[in-house]
């Protein structure tokens, strides 16, 4: 009777979970990335993060004080892995921010995956993998 309870615990969870526009939810921020008004999150597919891209984030960030109050690195794993909090200058700046640092990332994640997520909704991941 047990496992027939937990089969039918999931599929009503599963149910609950699924959303009408056939959109994957967006991913969770990485460590560091919760309470932030835009967070980046390079993660790794064993053999560390997308460092180019990394880099342009950081210097278009670095290169917008306009918009960007202030900026927070969280280190969160062994090749790399780490987590961009952004704090924005206004909640009007938060949009901007987002968009401009998703220009800087690659569509197809054949480095590494990458997700960025804003306070406003706004939520990028890359597709695909390595291969």
């Amino acid at each position: 009777m047990k496992p027939f309870l937990a089969l039918a615990a999931t599929a009503l969870l599963a149910t609950a979970c699924a959303t009408d526009s056939g959109a994957e939810p967006p991913p969770a921020p990485g460590p560091g990335g919760e309470g932030c008004d835009v967070s980046i999150s390079f993660g790794s597919y064993a053999m560390g993060i997308d460092g180019e891209a990394y880099a342009r984030v950081e210097t278009w960030l670095a290169g917008h004080k306009d918009l960007v109050a202030d900026v927070k690195v969280t280190p969160w794993g062994r090749e790399g892995e780490r987590t961009v909090c952004v704090t924005a200058t206004s909640p009007a700046a938060i949009k901007p921010v987002f968009s401009g640092v998703v220009k800087q990332l690659p569509t197809i994640g054949k480095k590494a995956p990458i997700t960025a997520l804003s306070k406003t909704g706004g939520h990028f991941h890359t597709k695909g993998g390595p291969g």
